[in-house]
């Protein structure tokens, strides 16, 4: 039985910055600079400006771009 994606996705206000993250940011305004980059990953699944190998793998975690999570997300609410 497919997933309704709010069942399984929360989304925190604190972290939607109305909808948009201006690039400006970065020299007008450091707290909403640091709090962007700490939220998104800006881009898809062709290019990591980081690599796995940067972040290590001890903590668990592994690096994916929000265009393959957005996918797999939406596969697995329609249950593939």
């Amino acid at each position: 039985m497919p997933q309704r994606l709010n069942d399984i996705v929360r989304f925190r206000g604190d972290r939607l910055f109305n909808g948009a993250v201006s690039i400006s940011w970065f020299g007008t305004d450091e707290s909403k600079t640091k709090a962007a980059s700490e939220a998104f990953v800006f881009h898809g699944p062709k290019y990591h400006g980081v690599q796995q190998e940067d972040v290590g793998t001890g903590h668990g975690h592994l690096l994916m771009d929000t265009a393959s999570l957005a996918r797999t997300v939406v596969r697995r609410c329609y249950g593939l």
